[in-house]
């Protein structure tokens, strides 16, 4: 969970440095993997205005 979060936050840090550049909005994706390392989904942070939109997708979840 911690190495899952420093890779968004440091894909964010790299998205923000390049897209400040080109004008672009920001953007940064993550990989959701469990404790295992299997693959599970993946997350997506797009800059809209003033907030973020958050998109995520994952399967094989347990109900609960």
């Amino acid at each position: 969970m911690r190495r899952t979060l420093l890779l968004t936050v440091l894909s964010l840090g790299l998205a923000s440095a390049g897209a400040a550049q080109s004008g672009l909005p920001l953007s940064a994706t993550a990989t959701l993997r469990d404790p295992a390392g299997t693959v599970l989904g993946n997350a997506s942070f797009v800059q809209q205005g003033e907030g973020v939109r958050v998109s995520v997708q994952v399967r094989g979840l347990t109900p609960g």
